[in-house]
């Protein structure tokens, strides 16, 4: 068990980026003017481990014989999440953004003692993001007065 936490902490120092995870909230449209409204949670999970797809591409490889045939599929992203790293359990109905492109959970793998999941990830291509963005503004003025009377 510690070797497979080794490993994850490895992993997350090379490929370790944040990524947010969505999960969608059922929400009720309202009948009258049939509006609805989209909310959703946003789970925020540092050092969650991007696999590159030439990582990938090598489990492909065996190194006794050469294969044919090997075929990666490049609209899928593979992740990582170390569950030292977060309390956030993913499931098949949330999403997740990594640069601009939404991903679909298509897969959910538990890792071995609940030590984390692995999770395949399908781009959503056409799909609204629905990203949250956070923006901090501060802005300083400096305020002066000078008050002038004479007697």
């Amino acid at each position: 068990m510690n070797e497979i936490r080794k490993i994850l902490y490895d992993l997350g120092k090379a490929y370790g980026k944040t990524i947010d995870f969505y999960r969608p909230t059922d929400t009720p449209s309202d009948v009258l003017t049939g509006n609805s409204n989209y909310t959703a949670t946003r789970y925020k999970v540092r050092k969650t481990i991007k696999l590159p797809t030439k990582i990938v591409a090598l489990n492909f490889i065996s190194p006794k014989d050469f294969n044919y045939g090997g075929y990666v599929d490049t609209s899928l992203l593979r992740v990582i999440i170390s569950r030292d790293k977060t309390t956030y359990v993913p499931e098949l109905r949330d999403y997740f953004v990594v640069d601009l492109q939404r991903y679909n959970i298509k897969q959910i793998i538990t890792l071995e003692d609940r030590l984390g999941y692995f999770i395949i990830g399908s781009r959503a291509e056409g799909s609204d993001l629905n990203q949250v963005i956070t923006l901090n503004i501060s802005h300083d003025l400096a305020l002066h007065q000078d008050v002038g009377h004479d007697i």
